[in-house]
């Protein structure tokens, strides 16, 4: 990192001030990725994107990062204090992950090889980082401690294997693979890379998953970009909307009653939330000739796995223990 970098992300942080408040906040917060400073409309995936955070009705945008690259795929930590995300120089294919001060500052690289990962997801213990990386030839699942140390190649197959997202109670991830007949499909590994099996999207397709709350059911991207929800104890899946414009990455919020998701029409992608059951659905970005990207959210009320009474802990993952067992 260059001296001119670090003073201009110094700079950046003091113009936004602090947003330690955050945890305080009483409403949920989405950070995405935008080229909206700086969009390039024949290529909108070779601009340069920026990481921005506002609340779930779309207010209080603030951009957080301003730099002479390109920062997509941003991730909350589980207590909302910082933000992992993968950055990567313009005309450059590889990209490495960083994390950041939920305010902007404060970036400290976590893979700096030149395919050094993207697709970030924190444990819910905050502990470790699950992301994707080509460094190998081949796009694998890693794992990280957020210190940058004990980095595993969880998933050591020839397929290309990405966008991870851990299970509530951590035991497991769920992932993207074409393993099987070249079609992208959600799988389920233990969260040491043993057990796979493939738990959705087989006759939709499936990319970008995102797990409900309870562990329940898993929501993902299907090859008709719509969002299709799989439920995991059995079951008829179901879409989200009925929409002819492209719902993309979903991002389901921390309370259970929500989703966040690209819809894109031919030249813009906004940021879109509606009910579980597909109603009020609402876009919080307005933009045109803007691509808005890759959601994730962040609710100081909602409770955390380690906050939970054994009991209750016990019981809300009882039923995704009864699907590993299968």
């Amino acid at each position: 990192m260059t001296a001119g970098k670090k003073l201009a992300r110094a700079v950046l942080c003091g113009v936004l001030g602090c947003m330690c408040a955050l945890n305080a906040s009483a409403r949920p917060m989405i950070a995405w990725s935008s080229d909206r400073a700086n969009p390039l409309l024949e290529d909108h995936h070779a601009g340069s994107y920026d990481i921005y955070v506002m609340d779930d009705l779309g207010n209080g945008v603030r951009r957080l990062t301003d730099d002479d690259g390109s920062e997509e795929m941003p991730a909350w930590s589980p207590d909302g204090e910082r933000i992992a995300f993968s950055h990567h120089d313009l005309g450059d294919d590889g990209s490495s992950i960083f994390t950041m001060n939920a305010d902007g500052g404060e970036w400290e690289p976590l893979t700096e090889h030149p395919r050094g990962g993207n697709m970030p997801k924190w444990s819910p213990n905050g502990k470790r980082i699950a992301f994707a990386s080509g460094r190998g030839g081949n796009a694998e699942v890693y794992v990280i401690n957020v210190d940058g140390s004990g980095m595993r190649n969880l998933t050591r197959h020839g397929a290309h294997d990405s966008y991870p997202a851990w299970s509530p109670d951590g035991e497991s991830i769920a992932f993207s693979s074409d393993r099987r007949n070249d079609r992208y499909a959600v799988y389920v590994m233990d969260a040491d890379g043993d057990n796979v099996r493939p738990v959705a999207g087989e006759r939709w397709g499936g990319l970008a998953p995102t797990w409900s709350p309870d562990g329940q059911e898993i929501a993902y991207w299907s090859a008709h970009e719509a969002t299709v929800i799989q439920p995991l104890l059995g079951g008829p899946e179901r879409t989200l909307l009925d929409l002819t414009k492209h719902e993309m990455h979903p991002a389901w919020s921390l309370d259970g009653q929500k989703m966040a998701f690209e819809l894109a029409d031919a030249n813009s992608m906004n940021i879109w939330v509606a009910d579980i059951d597909g109603q009020n659905a609402v876009g919080l970005t307005d933009d045109l000739r803007v691509f808005n990207r890759n959601p994730d959210w962040f609710d100081a009320s909602a409770p955390r796995m380690k906050d939970l009474a054994v009991d209750a802990l016990g019981k809300l993952l009882a039923p995704w223990g009864r699907v590993k067992s299968h």
